[in-house]
């Protein structure tokens, strides 16, 4: 009795993995507009992109980001982000992502991760490791992908 809860399991955990692995991968599966979500460690600043992807993997969008302001407030900001995504195997995906930051003007980071689709479609969603220098450092940030619903009102109205 005890192995039919693990075996189900299993099989739950096999069909998920067949189920990604049907993912359309292709260099013309990012086309499309996409939400992407960070927030930095410690969890301040966060910010929420809206981008469109071109057939190229070029992008453009717009975000909002907020950060506390030191004296109990929340400064908002609306950058503007542009860059480029390329698909590899197994549904990685590799680019940049620039970001027109009001204090230091454009700034550029490297990406990388995965994106995948509950069904045999494009995919929908991802997880990227973003990697910025920033003062002789490498600062990393997790960064959520989704596709964003064509009925969805823009972020920034």
């Amino acid at each position: 009795m005890k192995t039919k809860p693990f075996a189900a399991l299993c099989a739950a955990v096999t069909t998920l993995g067949a189920a990604q692995a049907e993912t359309v991968c292709t260099a013309a599966s990012l086309r499309g507009n996409w939400v992407v979500s960070a927030v930095a460690p410690g969890g301040s600043p966060t910010s929420i992109c809206e981008v469109s992807v071109d057939r190229r993997g070029r992008f453009a969008g717009d975000c909002i980001t907020t950060d506390p302001d030191g004296s109990g407030g929340v400064v908002t900001l609306t950058p503007e982000t542009r860059g480029r995504l390329s698909m590899r195997a197994g549904c990685r995906v590799i680019g940049t992502f620039e970001l027109n930051d009001p204090l230091y003007g454009w700034t550029s980071a490297s990406i990388e991760g995965w994106v995948w689709a509950p069904t045999a479609d494009v995919p929908t969603a991802g997880r990227l490791l973003m990697t910025q220098p920033f003062q002789g450092q490498n600062l990393h940030l997790i960064v959520d992908l989704m596709r964003r619903h064509p009925n969805t009102t823009p972020i920034t109205e």
